[in-house]
């Protein structure tokens, strides 16, 4: 808000808005926090704070945009100003006797009226992007340069041409100066605002450090001993499966064992015998006497 307030650039204005969108969803997650009417205290104190905080930058932040506007009129009241003087000048040097006597003389004072009027947009954007007491007496200064120099040019203007131009320069000055008055009195609002603003963010940074942060850091807290809690559980969960898989990786192998042992001890007892010469060894068997019996059956057909 602050960077706004010093440049006025749209895109800090757009940060502030954004800043203030997550800020709200801060504090709702503070509030759901918050269990105990003591915990949700120092939340609602927070919350009226934090409103009057947003007000006041916002409002602030209006006001700039006003003054910014204003400001722009009087650039435009200063170009007006400037063109009036050029055409008059450009028109006048054409007439004869443009170049002696009284004449000539009004037109050196109109020349030095429009530089004084340029010198009051330089200083006036001055003051506006460093605001101080001597830019500010600055632009007064050759504010009442402008008008002295009217002044005079219109004493001397004896043609219709001129006191119609000085009286139209006349009107423009006079805008011009209730529109730097304007500007001035903005500036003087946006100070005492801004000062006003840092005193409330002040207040809640001190808020947020004695009231909401041991909030935080006990929920933290509790939420660490949950995790912690459940981290335990799990370990034991894991130890308790890790005991079943290894009594069930045991009883596969035993009942593995017992079904290929006997196959394994008759198949030895074969290859012994058949190794010392005895070739009429046959598996004595369920599976062998069947094939047998099917054996005997063919043979018979």
């Amino acid at each position: 808000m602050l960077k706004y307030l010093s440049a006025g650039k749209a895109r800090y204005r757009e940060w502030v808005e954004e800043d203030n969108r997550d800020f709200q969803k801060y504090h709702q997650t503070i509030s759901r926090l918050a269990e105990t009417p003591r915990q949700r205290a120092p939340s609602e104190h927070i919350a009226v704070r934090s409103q009057e905080f947003s007000t006041l930058g916002f409002a602030l932040m209006d006001e700039r945009k006003v003054q910014e506007e204003v400001v722009a009129r009087v650039f435009g009241q200063l170009e007006h100003l400037d063109n009036m003087i050029e055409r008059y000048f450009d028109h006048s040097l054409a007439s004869p006797g443009a170049h002696a006597g009284d004449s000539f003389r009004n037109l050196r004072n109109l020349l030095s009226l429009d530089a004084e009027a340029a010198e009051i947009g330089f200083w006036l954007a001055n003051y506006r992007y460093r605001p101080s007491h001597e830019g500010k007496l600055k632009v007064e200064n050759k504010l009442a340069a402008v008008q002295s120099g009217l002044a005079s040019f219109r004493r001397r203007a004896h043609n219709a041409e001129g006191k119609s131009l000085g009286a139209a320069l006349q009107a423009a000055v006079a805008s011009t100066e209730t529109n730097i008055t304007t500007a001035f009195l903005l500036e003087n609002d946006i100070h005492d605002g801004r000062e006003g603003f840092i005193g409330l963010r002040i207040v809640l940074d001190e808020a947020f450090d004695d009231d909401l942060q041991p909030l935080l850091v006990q929920n933290l807290e509790v939420a660490r001993r949950n995790v912690a809690m459940a981290a335990e559980n799990l370990g034991v969960l894991s130890r308790q499966l890790m005991l079943f898989y290894l009594l069930a990786v045991i009883a596969a192998a035993y009942l593995l064992v017992r079904a290929i042992r006997p196959p394994l001890r008759r198949l030895i007892v074969g290859t012994r015998a058949i190794g010392k010469g005895d070739l009429s060894y046959r598996r004595n068997s369920p599976e062998t006497a069947r094939i047998h019996r099917i054996q005997g059956a063919v043979g018979e057909l």
